[in-house]
């Protein structure tokens, strides 16, 4: 297997980490190579190069928040699975479930309410408001990244064969 090969190929399973990935971590970098190669390219292949490099640095950005996001449908999920765990609660234990789901649903409110909506915006996303949500908008995220590794790959060859 070429090296290319096993770069894209391990890039799914990069997902899981992808904050301290050798993927996200070499996608940044070509990003800011073909950044400086592009001052030397024709005006098109000039602007493809600089929203790639935009569209990475953000993208990583986006990924980053929203495997660090939390959700309502999250918080009152652990908190069931807890009740139903319990054989036989007291009321002093219902009451305090009650009152820790309260304060995580407004941990996450507020952690809602100061997010930063630029990364979204700029990659013409909303805000998730479920996790399913935030899951599907990373899965396209990702595929958008591999989709840009491609093209760099792509342009090193040619690249490559030009010198």
């Amino acid at each position: 297997m070429q090296l290319e090969e096993w770069i894209l190929a391990d890039f799914m399973a990069a997902s899981l980490n992808f904050e301290a990935s050798f993927v996200r971590k070499l996608l940044l970098k070509l990003s800011d190579f073909f950044l400086f190669y592009s001052l030397s390219a024709d005006e098109a292949t000039a602007a493809d190069l600089r929203a790639h490099h935009q569209t990475v640095k953000r993208a990583t950005e986006l990924i980053r928040i929203l495997f660090a996001m939390t959700f309502l449908e999250e918080v009152g999920h652990q908190v069931d699975t807890r009740r139903r765990s319990q054989s036989f609660p007291t009321k002093k234990a219902k009451a305090k479930g009650t009152q820790r789901e309260s304060k995580q649903a407004l941990k996450a409110a507020k952690n809602r309410a100061t997010l930063d909506e630029g990364p979204f915006l700029a990659l013409g996303h909303h805000v998730p408001s479920t996790r399913s949500e935030a899951d599907a908008m990373s899965s396209e995220v990702f595929q958008l990244l591999h989709s840009i590794l491609e093209v760099c790959q792509t342009s090193l060859r040619s690249l490559n064969h030009q010198t």
